[in-house]
């Protein structure tokens, strides 16, 4: 049953059941979950939340790690390198 599958962690609906179901997991997209799609037991499709960037990723690992200090010398390297220091 649909509810059954929609409950579980990992959701995985047939084809068909996307099909009379489309409504409601899309919903359950838009609220992070990921929905896959299977044809005869295998996996064919995901649905999944659209990946909105804004650096909190970036900004996480800057939190955790801190910054490199041999980044800003590899830039400068890098720069030199391909436009002779401009």
């Amino acid at each position: 049953m649909i509810a059954d599958r929609l409950e579980s962690e990992e959701t995985s609906v047939t084809v068909s059941e996307l099909a009379r179901n489309v409504a409601a997991l899309i919903r359950r997209a838009e609220a992070g979950e990921e929905i896959i799609i299977t044809r005869d037991g295998s996996p064919v499709a995901v649905i999944a939340p659209h990946f909105k960037p804004n650096g909190a990723a970036l900004i996480a690992l800057f939190e955790e790690y801190g910054p490199d200090p041999q980044w800003a010398e590899l830039i400068e390297e890098s720069r030199e390198l391909m436009w002779g220091g401009r």
